[in-house]
């Protein structure tokens, strides 16, 4: 027969009785400690007892059954190698003065608490495994371990799956046991070092009754350098009581990212946690994969900030599934992806359902991610901005498809509320979707038929500074604005979607210098099928019927509407059947868009139109005003300032890496190519390199300079484990950047607002008598007669000194020719019959564009 032996020293000092929440401990009437050792013979023990110093089990098994024990503060319990401890049947362990250390399992021990209470520790249950034979282990069913710091400390095991079980286990905070000091925040469970494998398990994965519950505390879960399963859990009232920036649900992770850790956090409807009144559901950074799916989160009373958080992950992101309510900030974010290796990272944010609480609430964001992302499926309700696609400039995929949502502008804000929004982000695929505004404001439904600054607000799809975005097939109503387009857009088109009972189809704001569509194949398709009268793919449609008619496009801030074939109220609507691109309808063999097919409903759609904006060959794309700004540069002996038009052009051809002498020429004499080796050299981890090019920089321009600051400050800021923390002086100068004019500063505001976490929308669209500026869209714009012309065309201007560039729809370049005076006649006799496109720049930086048709 096993004799187990109990070793008991103590030190010197006052017993103290104590009872705390649930875990009351009566008068001890068994064993006085009152020697400086006793040994117990036997395998059990069912009384109450007081433990002064420590408690060793170092043979066979020990069994506390119903037992009732108070610890002075510093003592300990320990199981030996080799060792059980047993505590079962209702036994209380708990505080009798301040936290005293716990449960100490050490390598090849096994401790069982079956229906029993562990209180007032600062480990309630602590293992650590760094050497060889067996780790410790445990198994953890139907208990409680309350107002402990932390509930089970797992640490430095890297065997594969760690041999530890809970479940139907109540972790329990907010308040330290009677007499305890505070030192730390409360954790539930804490795994540190714990991976090589699938690491620790918390819960179970085949059975939703297993479940742990994780209350009052300000890190339910938390990982460090794991690898980490968390199945059929819940989580309540999960908050920051420490104040020190933390209130997390599951907190995952890694100094320094990246790591080859996992996390996977519920993953199917047998593997589901629950999340209430948690200031955060998930958070993790640094991990190689990030497996979010199908749990649940809601908020009843407490703060609710964000339901999943995703940040430098290395290689793989799926959230998927999740049910996600009355968030007060963003449902799902996905901030500075890949990690430091530079991924790219493959992400996919689908099939979840979010609600937000309207006034700045937001469904998805995605902000400055390198590799792909879909966000596909998702039902998005109750938010100001539904789905946001930021710094994306370096994704190799952007495809936003199939998304149903409904936002609102709730006038508490002068930001406008967007349904989707792309910032900065190349080749964006957004079709398939269907988005819904509240215009008119505040009554909402619909149908949105007059212009106030609050309508102007609503906008269901906006670009600013995309490159290739692709908007088709999408379902737009009650908006004030179906899309609105901003600043330079280079490239992409919009086809065959239906603005239903939107106040104006498209809005064009600030357009520069920048294009929105191109010339394809001796055909321009970059607004609708161009034809000798103007078309449209598109299509608007009203419930008001004959009694309204909505506004198809519109310019504002002396956008070039004019090159907008859909601009024109009166364009044909090519008439595709309504509805055919409601995805509640199921596939259409109607309007079935496949990328490069064409199609019967709406032609060839240009959606695939030929790559290749800075192709070598195709010179006659800066054949025009690029080529002429580039030689006004370069002839210049003074090296004048370089534009910002010039300047963002050749931002985007050192980016794509197709370089011509010129370009070349004039990018050496500016520091893009620096920062692009700066972001390259952050993205790898060598933050010194990066810091060391950024402060060896001498900008040439204000958007250099701000870059200079805005990269300066992101370099000397180590992010720590909740993110960026900025001095007084730094966020208010980030601030200023982020809230800056795009046109000026583009890449540093964009930049300034990623890390300050926000996405700033200029709100523009405030003019005076929108109605005349509607009916006779920029009268002051250059004109040009006859059309169809001859020999002969005239230009007529309101400014001096314009640059008329004339070429063909392939691109070619026939005419380039100086004004002085702002009345001129220009020869085009030698012109062949066809179409062409004019455009005239003026010295102060206007620009507009006009199709010409030469007829004999």
């Amino acid at each position: 027969m096993l004799v187990c032996l109990v070793v008991l020293t103590y030190l010197n000092g006052m017993v103290l009785n104590a009872q705390v929440g649930s875990c009351p401990i009566p008068t001890p009437s068994g064993f006085w400690i009152n020697e400086t050792s006793l040994s117990i013979g036997g395998s059990s023990f069912g009384g109450s007892i007081n433990i002064q110093g420590s408690f060793t089990v170092n043979l066979g098994t020990f069994t506390f059954s119903g037992a009732q024990i108070a610890v002075v503060s510093a003592s300990d319990i320990f199981v030996n190698p080799g060792c059980t401890l047993r505590i079962v049947g209702g036994t209380i362990i708990t505080n009798a003065q301040n936290l005293w250390n716990g449960i100490t399992v050490l390598p090849g021990g096994h401790l069982v608490i079956e229906d029993s209470e562990v209180c007032g520790a600062i480990n309630a249950v602590y293992m650590s495994y760094s050497g060889s034979g067996s780790p410790a282990s445990f198994d953890i069913q139907d208990s409680g371990l309350r107002f402990n710091e932390t509930g089970i400390l797992v640490a430095n095991y890297s065997g594969g799956t760690y041999p530890g079980y809970v479940v139907g286990t109540h972790f329990e905070g907010g308040t330290l046991a009677a007499g305890g000091t505070y030192s730390n925040s409360f954790r539930g469970v804490y795994a540190h070092n714990v991976n090589g494998g699938t690491g620790l398990t918390v819960g179970d994965e085949s059975t939703s009754a297993a479940s742990n519950y994780f209350t009052r505390m300000d890190l339910g879960i938390n990982s460090v350098n794991s690898d980490l399963n968390v199945w059929n859990n819940s989580f309540e009232d999960i908050q920051d009581y420490a104040s020190i920036g933390y209130g997390c649900a599951v907190y995952a992770n890694v100094n320094p990212a990246p790591s080859p850790y996992t996390l996977t956090v519920g993953t199917s409807s047998t593997r589901t946690n629950y999340m209430l009144d948690c200031r955060v559901g998930v958070f993790s950074r640094g991990m190689l994969e990030v497996n979010v799916s199908d749990n649940e989160m809601n908020r009843t009373s407490e703060p609710f900030d964000i339901g999943v958080w995703i940040t430098r992950t290395d290689e793989t992101i799926v959230v998927g599934g999740n049910t996600i309510r009355n968030i007060d900030d963003a449902a799902i974010l996905l901030d500075e992806n890949p990690g430091a290796s530079g991924g790219p990272v493959d992400a996919s944010v689908n099939n979840n359902t979010i609600e937000g609480n309207l006034a700045e609430t937001r469904g998805i964001v995605v902000d400055d991610l390198v590799g792909g992302v879909t966000i596909r499926a998702n039902s998005i309700e109750d938010v100001h901005r539904g789905i946001i696609a930021q710094s994306m400039l370096s994704a190799s995929q952007v495809r936003i498809d199939e998304n149903e949502v409904s936002f609102s502008f709730s006038g508490t804000s002068s930001e406008p509320a967007v349904g989707i929004l792309a910032i900065q982000a190349a080749t964006p695929d957004i079709y398939q979707n269907t988005i819904t505004g509240n215009c008119p404001y505040a009554s909402g439904g619909g149908p949105c038929t007059g212009y106030s600054v609050d309508n102007s607000r609503i906008r269901g799809i906006q670009l600013i500074k995309t490159e290739d975005a692709r908007v088709f097939t999408n379902y737009i109503e009650y908006c004030g604005a179906g899309l609105f387009v901003y600043q330079d857009n280079f490239g992409g088109n919009a086809v065959c979607n239906e603005f239903h009972d939107c106040y104006s189809g498209v809005v064009w704001d600030d357009l520069g210098t920048g294009e929105f569509g191109r010339t394809v194949s001796g055909t321009e398709r970059v607004y609708g099928y161009l034809s000798d009268t103007a078309s449209s793919d598109n299509r608007w449609t009203s419930s008001v019927g004959s009694g309204f008619e909505p506004i198809r496009s519109f310019s504002i801030n002396s956008s070039d509407a004019n090159s907008v074939d859909w601009y024109y109220r009166n364009a044909a609507t090519y008439d595709f059947p309504s509805l055919t691109n409601r995805k509640d309808i199921g596939p259409s063999t109607l309007l079935n868009i496949l990328i490069g097919v064409n199609t019967d409903i709406c032609d060839t759609l240009a959606l695939l139109r030929e790559s290749g904006y800075f192709d070598q060959e195709e010179e006659s794309e800066m054949g025009s005003y690029m080529e002429y700004l580039l030689d006004d540069h370069l002839a210049d002996e003074e090296n004048a300032t370089i534009s910002s038009t010039l300047y963002a052009f050749l931002t985007k051809v050192n980016r794509v890496g197709n370089l011509i002498d010129k370009a070349v020429a004039a990018i050496a004499q500016t520091n893009i190519a620096s920062f692009s080796t700066i972001e390259s050299l952050w993205l790898t981890g060598n933050s010194d390199s990066a810091l060391s090019l950024v402060q060896s920089l001498t900008p040439i321009n204000q958007i250099e300079s701000y870059l200079q600051d805005v990269w300066k400050m992101r370099l000397e800021n180590v992010q720590s484990e909740i993110g960026y923390v900025w001095s007084l002086t730094e966020e208010t100068t980030l601030l200023d950047i982020a809230y800056s004019d795009l046109e000026e500063t583009g890449p540093a505001a964009i930049l300034a607002q990623s890390l300050l976490g926000i996405t700033h929308v200029p709100d523009n669209w405030i003019v005076e008598d929108i109605e005349e500026r509607i009916a006779f869209p920029d009268l002051d714009l250059p004109k040009i007669f006859p059309n169809p012309a001859q020999s002969i065309m005239y230009v007529s201007t309101s400014l001096d000194n314009n640059l008329i560039i004339i070429h063909d729809l392939q691109g070619k370049l026939w005419k380039s020719v100086s004004l002085i005076d702002n009345n001129a006649a220009i020869k085009v006799e030698d012109l062949p019959n066809g179409l062409y496109i004019v455009r005239i720049y003026s010295s102060m930086g206007e620009v507009s564009s006009h199709k010409l048709s030469i007829a004999r």
